[in-house]
């Protein structure tokens, strides 16, 4: 429990939901660089994807369960496009495509210099506190249902402004 206690007191937003739940992380390192190792992924396989002349995209389970589209919907496809250069075709598969990027680009960042210094960790962490803020979160959340009602809403008047 002493683990549990000093991340709490580290003024980590998600600290009181461990230990509320009774569990701590071992170290907000490894979770840095395991969302790093993530984002890795997620990058390399979206590069690996863009080589592929006819790919058309995975299919969302969402869609194939319940017949509408999920707020995610097309972001891996976006990625595949910005690997490729087509930023407009990638813009008009999920407008926050870019902004996934820019994330998993952060993550991998944070991963490889998380731990490296002392200096270099501190603002790691000082980054990713403030980016799970939930002053920042929410608002990129009702964002991202504002934006998933609208490429809805578009779909059924026929516009083809955004792709699926």
């Amino acid at each position: 429990m002493q683990q549990a206690e000093r991340w709490q007191e580290a003024d980590n937003p998600l600290a009181e939901m461990f230990v509320m739940c009774g569990q701590a992380p071992h170290s907000r390192t490894t979770g840095i660089r395991i969302g790093g190792i993530v984002a890795f992924g997620i990058l390399v396989g979206t590069l690996l994807l863009s080589f592929l002349p006819r790919w058309h995209g995975l299919a969302c389970p969402i869609l194939l369960i319940y017949h509408v589209h999920c707020p995610g919907c097309g972001i891996t496809r976006s990625l595949v496009e910005l690997w490729r250069g087509h930023f407009w075709l990638s813009f008009r598969y999920h407008p926050f495509g870019f902004l996934v990027f820019v994330i998993c680009v952060m993550l991998i960042v944070g991963g490889l210099l998380d731990g490296r210094s002392e200096r270099a960790s501190a603002q790691v962490r000082l980054t990713a506190s403030r980016l799970l803020n939930p002053r920042v979160v929410v608002p990129v959340a009702c964002l991202l249902i504002a934006v998933w009602f609208t490429r809805l809403l578009l779909e059924v008047n026929h516009n083809t402004l955004f792709r699926w």
